[in-house]
């Protein structure tokens, strides 16, 4: 029997409730753990408003390519990036 891997799904910029500001860097702190830690996920999705965090100027772009470096599936959402202009706008 093999186990399945693992798989983040962000849907948002921010993570959880409240205050956008703390929302923020809550999303970053959340990435900066992943991309330092063992094992890392096989994959993550953005959707939504979380698409944002792959664009350029993003200010999560180096923990998103240590993690894109170390192999991991960074998945985003084709309607939602034509939905937020940022086809062709992806740095990572």
């Amino acid at each position: 029997m093999t186990s399945a891997g693992t798989v983040f799904v962000l849907n948002a910029e921010t993570m959880g409730r409240g205050d956008d500001v703390l929302g923020a860097k809550l999303v970053g702190s959340f990435l900066r753990t992943l991309a330092v830690t063992y094992p890392k996920p096989d994959a993550i999705v953005f959707y939504n408003s979380a698409v944002r965090l792959l664009a350029e100027g993003s200010p999560h772009l180096e923990p998103l390519r240590g993690l894109d470096d170390a192999g991991v599936d960074l998945l985003a959402c084709v309607t939602c990036l034509e939905f937020y202009d940022l086809v062709g706008k992806i740095a990572v």
